[in-house]
């Protein structure tokens, strides 16, 4: 993705929709996704994660979300606005702006 700032601006995407995932783009944008601070990417960082009771929790939360984010693309987005008529694809333009 490419960024662009001001009135018109916002994020231009490199590649075809088909091979971006959500993913990439909502971490792109707004960093990490974790559903607690200590949960990143590379693992626990906590010096209580021993005796967490709802870190196990957290991670499953986190997980399943990456799943879904990961196994979706913007091509599928695209795909079911078509469907419910929200957009037309074939109106858009190749290049799509977010």
């Amino acid at each position: 993705m490419k960024g662009e700032r001001g009135p018109q601006g916002g994020y231009v995407l490199t590649r075809p929709a088909s091979k971006i995932t959500v993913a990439e783009v909502v971490t792109q944008i707004e960093g990490s996704i974790s559903p607690a601070p200590c949960i990143k990417e590379d693992g626990v960082d906590c010096e209580r994660k021993d005796r967490c009771t709802t870190l196990d929790m957290w991670m499953r939360i986190w997980k399943a979300v990456m799943d879904i984010m990961e196994s979706t693309t913007i091509q599928d987005l695209l795909d079911d606005a078509n469907s419910k008529g929200i957009i037309r694809i074939q109106d858009i333009e190749p290049e799509y702006i977010i």
